[in-house]
C-alpha cells in the first residue's frame, strides 16, 4: 500500500464513461486513517475547497454535511 502524508494534496482520477475516454482529475487532501463501525480501516480524503475554508473535517467539533470526505 502507498504511504500518504497527512495534509498533503493528492489527485483522484475518474472517468465519465466506460470507455475511459473522458478523464477528470480532482484534488483531495489526505486527512489520515479512520476506523469504521465494523472495525475496518479506511483512508480519509477531503475536497480541497472545504479543507482550505474550514480545515480538516476530522478536527471539526460538529457534523458538517456540506464537507465532502
Amino acid at each position: 500500500m502507498a504511504t500518504f502524508a497527512v495534509g498533503r494534496t493528492y489527485f483522484q482520477l475518474t472517468y465519465a464513461d466506460v470507455d475511459l475516454t473522458m478523464p477528470g482529475v480532482d484534488p483531495r487532501v489526505f486527512l489520515g486513517e479512520a476506523t469504521l463501525e465494523d472495525g475496518s480501516q479506511v483512508l480519509v480524503f477531503q475536497d480541497t475547497i472545504s479543507y482550505v475554508t474550514h480545515g480538516s473535517r476530522l478536527e471539526l467539533p460538529e457534523e458538517r454535511e456540506d464537507i465532502a470526505v
